[in-house]
């Protein structure tokens, strides 16, 4: 990080940790006393085991291309409105400008009943305020789609 000579200390942290701290080890909570200089932008022991998850990773995809990548989830999104547009689903989506990313959102009253149905089938859903979030990527493929379409339906009609 570079911060420019002469206002080091006159700016505080927008993120932290135990390393800028005047006293590291008194281990306090409660007190937040930056020291002078650079060493106030210090956070603390980084997350080895999230580092490894992060560099596997990047190995799955490293050989992948990214354009295929793109076009593959852009497809397997279009597909998903679809069929969800046939079962007569109320989607909550960005509009279509060509900067959509790989998550559809379907509006429900009780989103964590849907996605506790959709734990109990082993799909993975994410409930967010008065939608259900689904979410694709390159691993996913459009027979996970029908899976999931199929499983709504029959939780529809419960």
């Amino acid at each position: 990080m570079y911060v420019k000579e002469g206002i080091v200390n006159d700016i505080d942290p927008q993120l932290t940790g135990w390393f800028g701290r005047k006293q590291p080890f008194a281990f306090d909570p409660h007190l937040v006393d930056f020291p002078a200089g650079a060493s106030r932008f210090e956070t603390g022991t980084p997350a080895i085991p999230a580092v490894y998850a992060a560099n596997a990773g990047m190995q799955l995809i490293t050989n992948l291309d990214m354009k295929c990548v793109k076009q593959h989830i852009e497809g397997l999104v279009e597909y998903v409105v679809c069929k969800l547009k046939e079962q007569e689903e109320v989607i909550f989506r960005l509009p279509d400008n060509g900067r959509h990313g790989g998550v559809i959102s379907i509006v429900d009253t009780a989103p964590a009943l849907m996605a506790d149905y959709m734990w109990k089938h082993k799909i993975i859903v994410s409930p967010r305020g008065g939608v259900v979030r689904l979410s694709f990527h390159y691993f996913n493929d459009f027979s996970e789609i029908d899976e999931f379409c199929v499983l709504l339906k029959k939780y529809r009609e419960k």
